[in-house]
């Protein structure tokens, strides 16, 4: 109907209200209304969350409010961000709403006292049906009814078409909700004066079957004639809106468990080349601004903070063309570990934001810091260059699952897979053994042996792939690991000690 602006123009002059609404992806100020205006926000300007101290990641998900005790709209305001489809000459731009209200105090009214006279003039024009209720008589007319209603009367009893209202249109989850905020006594208890204004959400019937949402106003008034208190009952559909707010629920979950795992999360724009920081840490805030290019930015950050030798492929990969070709032909995450100037390792990932598409052309850049990681993986391999040199096998059997983990072996006797069968490794190297010493390998992975015994050592002798006998000690443990207990069996070569 019309679109969410002419609502908000409804609204101008309401004077204890401040509301602008911003693109939600680059945040220019697409409307505001004549209080926003004097407090310094103009249409077509950028809107920087800090003017009012917003928290980057919840701005970003919408439907976000707090309280400020000081802020450049006075003192004691409540201030709200709700998600939005903004119609921009037919076509519906994802936005957010922002509303700063007089904060209400525990014991006052908690309803607002909106001056609503703008509100009341389109209502013909905005909504899909609306009612009159006099609060004084329980009567009301209805000048205009929505679709699945035309069998109700267009006066009449409030209370009796009410209740039957309830139960032929509204959702049977919403019924409740819908009756204690429409009904009479709600009304008369909650709407005690002229010039109050409640709104809610409900789902309701607009073909056999079928539920939409609806956003529901209530305004009281005076009637000049009679002096009798009266409810203007309004809504109108807003199933589009909900459906975009519910189809990015789970978009915001995983951006907010993602800004969990990962010192510092960016929202790229790949359309427009826009860059927004869900996560940024301290040191870059002074690179991230809204209003220039995304790969401008990143550029800067590269030169300033990544070691020159990772500079150039890092370019590359973090490109915006580059991304969006390797999202078109399917590649739907981009990595790369690079060193930053201070000697740190860390992670770029880069992957299409849920529900990626021309519609929604978003890519989220995650940095990890993997400096502790790939320590730990270089003193792992230091670890097995070490063994290599020491033992001529090293491997740990999983008895209970029949499995494998060879972290070495000797080419020279065996040849194996870094993971397997436990049956195929016993087989191989049975056949090695010489035959006086086969008997001692079932034992050695016998976990009988290991409840009498902490360990077990001795010698074995096994022929080469050249039919050359070598002699070797072996000691054998049983050890415990997230996956279980293991056996771990070395062996080392003594032929120099046999030689002597």
């Amino acid at each position: 109907m019309n679109s969410e602006r002419n609502v908000l123009k409804l609204i101008n002059d309401i004077s204890n209200l401040t509301l602008f609404v911003v693109d939600q992806s680059t945040l220019q100020i697409l409307y505001c209304n004549q209080t926003a205006a004097k407090a310094g926000f103009r249409r077509g300007v950028f809107y920087h969350p800090d003017t009012l101290s917003f928290d980057a990641v919840n701005f970003h998900q919408g439907d976000y409010q707090y309280f400020a005790e000081k802020s450049i709209l006075g003192s004691n305001v409540d201030v709200r961000v709700k998600r939005t489809l903004w119609d921009d000459e037919g076509r519906q731009i994802p936005a957010l709403a922002i509303s700063v209200t007089p904060h209400i105090f525990a014991g006052e009214v908690k309803i607002r006292h909106d001056h609503s006279k703008d509100l009341l003039q389109g209502i013909d024009v905005l909504f899909d049906e609306y009612v009159v209720i006099d609060l004084v008589d329980d009567r009301y007319i209805s000048p205009k009814l929505g679709p699945c209603a035309s069998a109700f009367p267009h006066a009449g009893d409030f209370t009796q078409a009410n209740d039957l209202y309830g139960k032929m249109l509204i959702h049977p989850e919403d019924r409740q909700k819908f009756w204690e905020l429409t009904s009479t006594k709600s009304l008369r208890q909650n709407m005690p004066q002229e010039n109050m204004h409640i709104v809610g959400e409900l789902r309701r019937l607009v073909a056999p079957d079928s539920f939409e949402w609806i956003e529901t106003h209530l305004v009281s008034t005076i009637d000049a004639q009679t002096g009798h208190l009266k409810v203007l009952w309004c809504y109108r559909n807003i199933e589009k809106q909900k459906q975009f707010e519910l189809s990015q629920r789970e978009q915001t979950a995983w951006i907010a468990q993602l800004s969990e795992e990962y010192y510092a999360v960016y929202l790229v724009n790949l359309s427009n080349n826009t860059l927004r920081g869900l996560r940024v840490p301290e040191q870059f805030k002074k690179i991230v601004h809204m209003e220039e290019c995304y790969d401008k930015q990143f550029s800067m950050y590269v030169n300033e903070f990544v070691d020159p030798k990772w500079q150039q492929t890092l370019l590359k990969i973090t490109n915006s063309t580059y991304i969006i070709d390797q999202f078109a032909n399917d590649n739907n995450r981009i990595e790369h570990i690079f060193k930053n100037k201070q000697g740190f390792w860390l992670s770029v990932k880069i992957i299409p934001a849920p529900g990626y598409s021309d519609a929604y052309p978003y890519a989220v850049l995650a940095f990890e810091d993997l400096t502790q990681k790939v320590e730990h993986s270089l003193s792992e391999k230091t670890a097995k260059m070490a063994v290599a040199h020491m033992y001529a096998l090293a491997i740990s059997v999983d008895m209970e699952h029949q499995g494998y983990n060879c972290i070495h072996y000797s080419e020279e006797i065996l040849s194996l897979q870094k993971r397997g069968r436990y049956r195929d490794f016993y087989a191989q190297f049975h056949q090695q053994l010489l035959d006086s010493d086969k008997a001692l390998l079932s034992g050695i992975f016998d976990a009988k042996l290991y409840s009498r015994q902490t360990y077990a050592e001795g010698e074995l002798r096994i022929w080469d792939k050249n039919k050359k006998l070598h002699y070797y000690t072996y000691y054998s443990t049983r050890i415990s690991t997230i996956e279980g207990e293991k056996i771990m069996l070395l062996l080392r070569n003594i032929d120099d000690k046999k030689q002597q």
